[in-house]
């Protein structure tokens, strides 16, 4: 009977030391990963998000950044496109979808362009030639939640919100109107930086803003559609593919005037839109109001008397003629007026 109750006791003995050595195994291999992760989320966490806990759901950090905090991303290209990561100075070449981030930059080669869309749904279509740079409101996108910063080359805006295009010369807001259906249209713009860092702003639809720096003063210009402005560069924003975020800022934060621009008026009183003349030389006769404004026809200058009155003698050639009045304002905003005159001979 005592041999029976040792043997018994041992088997308990081992079976419980046996369940103790399978256990044991589990319980080594999981906490040292355990506690890896979280060392690495605590880290990942507290140097981006200012967080003091693992158990915050940051498990996917790399996801948030793609999915929330990406300001804009590369939807089409053609040709040689290549793209900066704000932290670097090399350039890749773009392939596929890319998101950029505040102060990444992408740039076209000779014959390239890209299609660049922000979370918004605004668009930035990027011709030859150009570099741009991304950049964000620091107010975390109350107001202007499209950027950029165009250094060279041209590009068209679109947006059913507003954007913000700074360059060299000074900055262009352009802001989406609601039309008579209460419908959103698209505002659209096309900017182009010359050689000289000069500026040509397009307006096509929707209202927009420049404002640039004049006589040690920033001045607010409002752009009717369908204008043109050129201005001339005033403040160097960008150095290279670095930003000076001090230059921006100082853009955007700046007191402005309105400019005071006289209202200008063209009317043309001869020829009459697709008029019909037997004569292979007329007069073309008009008005030009307006304190500063200048008049080309075909591109060369009118001259206007003090009476507001102008004629210039023209050429015709044997059919139908275009003839293209440019009205100039005092503000740099341009209107264009078109006539077609056909001309037969008697």
């Amino acid at each position: 009977m005592k041999k029976v109750l040792q043997s018994v006791l041992l088997i308990q003995v081992f079976l419980i030391f046996g369940g103790c050595q399978k256990e044991q195994p589990a319980k080594v291999e999981t906490t040292p990963i355990a506690s890896a992760t979280a060392q690495k989320v605590t880290s990942s966490v507290s140097s981006t998000a200012n967080a003091t806990s693992a158990a915050a759901p940051v498990a996917h950090p790399k996801a948030t950044a793609t999915e929330k905090d990406w300001l804009a991303k590369l939807v089409k290209l053609t040709n040689q496109v290549e793209y900066r990561q704000r932290n670097q100075n090399i350039w890749n070449q773009a392939e596929g979808e890319l998101s950029f981030m505040k102060y990444d930059a992408l740039q076209t080669k000779n014959s390239a362009t890209a299609e660049v869309v922000y979370q918004s749904g605004s668009t930035l279509d990027v011709r030859e030639n150009t570099l741009i740079i991304f950049d964000e409101d620091p107010g975390k996108k109350k107001k202007a939640e499209d950027r950029v910063i165009i250094k060279s080359g041209q590009l068209t805006g679109r947006t059913k919100t507003e954007l913000w295009i700074f360059t060299d010369a000074g900055l262009v807001q352009i802001k989406a109107k609601k039309g008579q259906t209460n419908v959103t249209k698209v505002a659209e713009a096309k900017v182009v930086v010359k050689n000289d860092r000069a500026v040509n702003i397009k307006v096509k639809t929707g209202t927009a803003e420049v404002i640039y720096k004049k006589d040690n003063e920033y001045t607010r210009l409002a752009v009717a559609e369908n204008a043109d402005v050129s201005i001339k560069p005033s403040t160097e924003l960008t150095s290279g593919v670095q930003v000076n975020a001090d230059k921006v800022s100082e853009l955007v934060t700046a007191q402005t005037k309105v400019a005071a621009v006289a209202q200008a008026e063209l009317t043309v009183d001869f020829p009459a839109d697709n008029a019909l003349v037997q004569d292979s030389e007329i007069e073309i006769r008009g008005r030009l109001t307006g304190a500063g404004a200048k008049l080309l026809i075909n591109g060369q200058l009118a001259e206007v008397s003090d009476a507001s009155t102008f004629s210039k003698k023209i050429n015709l050639q044997p059919g139908t003629n275009l003839i293209v009045f440019q009205l100039v304002r005092s503000d740099a905003t341009v209107k264009f007026l078109r006539r077609s005159v056909r001309y037969q001979a008697k």
